[in-house]
Parts: C-alpha cells; sequence; structure tokens
C-alpha cells in the first residue's frame, strides 16, 4: 500500500489513494505478466518492486491513506491504515514478481508481513483475519473469513522456500478457517471471487517438490 503524494500545502491527498494503491498492485502483476509474455516492462516492475519494499514499516506493516480513515483515529494520527486483504494481494503482487525474476529481498519482507499479520490481526476465536487494523471511519477491526483467500497464499510460499515449521502451523490454522468459516460466509459472487480468487495458490505451494 503506497502512500499519495503531498501537495504543495505540504498535506496528504488521500481521496483517491485506495484506487492508486490497486492501480499500483494491478501495474505490477500486469507489467511482471507482460513481460514473461514477451514484452518487456521489466523496468517498471523494478520501480514498482523497490517502491513497494521501501514503504514497508519496520514492523512488517504496509499501511495505505484514504478519506476512508480521518487523521484523529488513524494508526499515527495522518490517516494511515491497513486494509488486510490488500497486504495479502500486495504480497500477491511480490511473489509473482520473485517467482518470474527472483529478489533476495522479497522473502523476507514477506515474512515480516506474515509475522505481523498472524500477531496483530489473526482473531483465533473467530478464526479470521480483522478487516483493517483500525476501528476508524468506515473501517473496521472486525473478522472477515469471507477475505481469507487474499491473505493465506503467502503462507504457502513462505514455508514452501523456507520449510518452516510455524509458518507451516499458522498457515494450517488458517486454512481451518478457511473451510470451517469462510466457506460459510460466501452470500455473493464478490464474496465468493475474494475467497477462492488465489487461495488454491496455498495448496500448491505447500504440496510442491
Amino acid at each position: 500500500m503506497l502512500r499519495c503524494s503531498g501537495g504543495v500545502d505540504g498535506r496528504i491527498h488521500k481521496a483517491h489513494c485506495a484506487g492508486l494503491r490497486v492501480s499500483a498492485l494491478m501495474a505490477l502483476m500486469a507489467a511482471v505478466a507482460a513481460t514473461l509474455l514477451g514484452d518487456n516492462h521489466r523496468a517498471v516492475a523494478d520501480r514498482l518492486v523497490n517502491e513497494i519494499l521501501k514503504r514497508q514499516r519496520p514492523n512488517g506493516q504496509w499501511v495505505g491513506y484514504s478519506d476512508l480513515v480521518p487523521d484523529s483515529c488513524s494508526n499515527d494520527g495522518q490517516g494511515a491504515f491497513t486494509l488486510n486483504y490488500m497486504t495479502g494481494i500486495l504480497m500477491e503482487g511480490l511473489i509473482l514478481y520473485d517467482r518470474a525474476f527472483g529478489d533476495a529481498r522479497i522473502l523476507p519482507a514477506i515474512q515480516k508481513s506474515l509475522n505481523w499479520l498472524w500477531t496483530t490481526q489473526w482473531v483465533p476465536a473467530q478464526q479470521a483475519f480483522q478487516y483493517a487494523d483500525v476501528n476508524c471511519g468506515s473501517v473496521g477491526t472486525y473478522p472477515a473469513a469471507d477475505l481469507t483467500g487474499l491473505i493465506w497464499p503467502a503462507w504457502g510460499y513462505a514455508e514452501y522456500l523456507t520449510g518452516n515449521a510455524t509458518i507451516f502451523t499458522q498457515g494450517q490454522a488458517i486454512f481451518q478457517g478457511f473451510v470451517t468459516v469462510g466457506v460459510s460466509s460466501i452470500p455473493s459472487v464478490k464474496h465468493y471471487d475474494q475467497l477462492f480468487r488465489s487461495s488454491s495458490h496455498y495448496l500448491g505451494y505447500i504440496t510442491a517438490p
């Protein structure tokens, strides 16, 4: 999640940050895919990855800025907040880049993000991740099991590369929540897509040789 640029008055222009954030992630995936298909956009992908990694906080969190969250109740007083499913999509883009080109910085960044998500955003009693990291404006910390499928695959990739038993155990706990809670919380086609669009990647990673 990338911060919007400031204006001439030094204030953050946040009104369209959520859309810009999605566009940046989709641009990364598109640049990688196009390059693999023979239309070279590697330089664009490299710039986007550098920017994404630069914006990760020391605790592993990525934040966004939007008018959805007033400055006064955000986690830094400046409107910063995290939508956890967006972190999942962000990691999906980084994983695609890493698989295509290789980048030693990406796995540590993902591991830090997984640790932050697991220790601060996972709700064991509900077997789901919180929707966001703040109760503020129009977002909240309520569990959102229908979004698990967008967050979960990164655990599979990290376990595939490291063989780390703790990561595997966490991934299996998320898997349990996916099956017992997430699947039963699908009220619409949109929620179905959110749960299943990329979730199968997890199983592909942990079963890969």
